[in-house]
């Protein structure tokens, strides 16, 4: 049970309330920038839920779920976005390079 703020009214709020999260908070959690993610959801807009709006200092913001933000960073952050870039830098490429270095050149590098 909750109380309007203006008459003290109680006001019944149906609960769970989806928590819904901003475009600068969705670009941390991702991580990328607010531009890009923006312009990512705008070409991918049918792997979105629709978009939901709020009004703040006269300007409409976008609101993302948390499906959203992962379906977001599913794309954005996981190997399998380029699968043949994936395959090159495997398990193998990285075992190459790994057995063609000696101690030696690791220390004398630093990496």
């Amino acid at each position: 049970m909750a109380f309007c703020g203006n008459c003290g009214h109680k006001v019944n709020i149906p609960l769970p309330v989806e928590p819904l999260y901003t475009a600068e908070d969705v670009a941390m959690f991702v991580p990328t920038t607010k531009a890009s993610l923006i312009s990512w959801a705008n070409k991918h807009k049918a792997l979105m839920d629709p978009p939901q709006y709020r009004w703040w200092k006269g300007q409409r913001r976008r609101l993302f779920t948390a499906k959203d933000i992962k379906t977001v960073r599913a794309a954005l952050v996981s190997s399998t976005r380029y699968p043949v870039k994936a395959l090159l830098r495997g398990v193998d490429a990285r075992a190459q390079i790994v057995a063609t270095r000696t101690e030696a050149d690791i220390s004398v590098t630093g990496r």
